[in-house]
């Protein structure tokens, strides 16, 4: 396994008991994971995020690839890189008999109205819940179908894939805000680990003013009441996107809405297996928000 950067100066470390980028050697490891600070005062969100993409362009010679669901977090995605000048070309996997379409539609039309270049990968999601899912989760011991799909994927491109997610998400526990980051969703950066793939897994977390820009904004504070009978701030979350970003409002869609059944048969499975990757790192908002601050000038 070559050890790689995907987040800008892997400001973002993972791993198991404060060692960073290494695997699971037993359950009774904690997932610990840490970010550095700013290097500087964070601008907006939507100012952040093109810079992100900017930097990511400026950081491979490789074709960059966007993994473009339909859902808003991969649409932001696409939009940073357009407003960067960075030429990409978004991925759409689509499942067979239309299984999908409800949500991978938004993809089509955007990308055609916008001009932007796109690739369709068909997958047989039955076939693949019922076999070749196996062999990604076994790689990252991932208790999710769904993001096994999405490492397939993955594997589909030739170049420099990038995945729309890592948006910091809050939810309240034991009566406070708090910043959870999940081992699960980590099977995305263990993927590309193991595999020795270039690219990012985690767009909206690619650096810490991303994510400070996104914590600071004014529009959750409404929320942070623990009255206002929120326990998420993913419903949240489109009201900030459609502050900086022309999202055309939609339902909140997985895209496996459809093949429901079968995703809970064989998560079951897969968390009878992965039971023990399923650990979260929990920080508190405040600490969360100190950590990522940048360090005064001494």
């Amino acid at each position: 396994m070559v050890f790689m950067s995907f987040t800008k100066d892997n400001h973002f470390k993972f791993g198991y008991d404060h060692r960073w980028f290494v695997p699971r050697n037993n359950p009774e490891q904690r997932y610990t994971v840490l970010f550095d600070h700013c290097q500087r005062e964070p601008l907006s969100w939507r100012d952040e995020c093109i810079e992100a993409a900017r930097l990511i362009g400026q950081g491979t010679d490789d074709p960059i690839h966007v993994l473009y669901s339909g859902g808003i977090d991969s649409e932001v995605t696409v939009m940073s890189f357009l407003e960067a000048g960075v030429s990409i070309t978004a991925d759409i996997m689509c499942f067979e008999d239309d299984l999908n379409q409800h949500d991978v539609r938004y993809a089509f039309e955007f990308c055609r109205s916008h001009n932007v270049p796109f690739k369709v990968h068909n997958l047989n999601i039955r076939k693949f819940f019922a076999g070749q899912m196996y062999d990604y989760a076994d790689v990252t011991h991932c208790a999710s179908p769904q993001l096994c799909a999405t490492m397939w994927l993955v594997d589909q491109i030739d170049g420099y894939p990038v995945i729309g997610q890592g948006e910091c998400v809050l939810v309240l526990k034991d009566d406070r805000w708090v910043f959870r980051e999940s081992e699960m969703v980590n099977s995305f950066y263990r993927y590309y680990m193991v595999t020795d793939r270039e690219g990012i897994p985690g767009f909206h977390q690619y650096t810490p003013e991303q994510m400070l820009s996104f914590f600071k904004d004014t529009t959750f504070l409404p929320y942070m009441n623990l009255t206002s009978g929120k326990t998420s701030n993913k419903t949240t979350k489109p009201e900030i996107y459609q502050k900086y970003f022309p999202i055309e409002p939609r339902p909140k869609y997985t895209g496996f809405e459809k093949v429901m059944d079968l995703d809970r048969i064989h998560r079951d499975k897969l968390m009878q297996m992965y039971n023990a990757w399923t650990d979260n790192c929990i920080f508190d908002f405040d600490t969360i928000l100190a950590i990522l601050a940048p360090i005064p000038f001494q």
